[in-house]
């Protein structure tokens, strides 16, 4: 393992530790609205399915299935991890994984107990709008994002641009999600920020 493959495998193993470690100091779950949930877990799931087909059938069409039987060489580097990544690509991969990860674990930090796994409401639950929050409505879909997109260039991978954009598309929906609920619970207060600051990308992307 080359030394920034290791930086980038250290990063994730950073965030998933501090993720595992705070988990016990989110606030109790006032409401689970269990028809969202069950809403976004269909979305999630078609979504999963849909590109998994798109998959094979792009394979099928480019006959990669039969490359890997015959030469698996050929097929892992065409196809799943290249096995001569372009330096350059995989050093701005590693700058891209460490500040993801510390976009991540800041806005993990200042969303304390109000942060849930679920889209769901926290007794007590409250409206952050300050610390990293004031430059970007969600700094930790875009810190996973920015971490998902420098294991894209440190691999190098056909089938990892697949694996990103789902990522992308289920955060679509849960970025919609949370801003409707927020919206219900804080009309004015959030209905103010949303004008104010912008939601994935800073001063650009709403």
């Amino acid at each position: 393992m080359s030394v920034l493959q290791t930086i980038t495998l250290s990063c994730w193993v950073i965030f998933i530790l501090y993720w595992f470690i705070n988990w016990k100091k989110v606030k109790p779950t006032l409401d689970p609205t269990p028809s969202n949930i069950w809403t976004q877990t269909v979305w999630i799931r078609l979504i999963v399915v849909a590109v998994i087909a798109f998959i094979i059938f792009v394979s099928k069409k480019l006959n990669i299935f039969s490359q890997c039987k015959t030469n698996w060489s050929g097929c892992y580097t065409s196809f799943l991890i290249s096995r001569h990544p372009n330096f350059f690509l995989q050093l701005i991969g590693v700058i891209l994984t460490i500040l993801g990860m510390l976009t991540a674990i800041a806005a993990r930090n200042k969303l304390a107990g109000n942060w849930s796994s679920t889209i769901d409401l926290k007794k007590g639950h409250e409206l952050i709008t300050t610390g990293i929050y004031s430059y970007v409505r969600h700094p930790i879909y875009l810190g996973i994002g920015l971490m998902g997109l420098g294991a894209l260039f440190e691999l190098q991978s056909i089938i990892f641009i697949f694996v990103y954009v789902i990522l992308l598309i289920v955060y679509w929906f849960r970025i919609r999600t949370e801003e409707a609920l927020m919206s219900k619970v804080f009309p004015k207060e959030y209905l103010k920020y949303k004008k104010k600051v912008k939601a994935v990308i800073p001063f650009m992307l709403i």
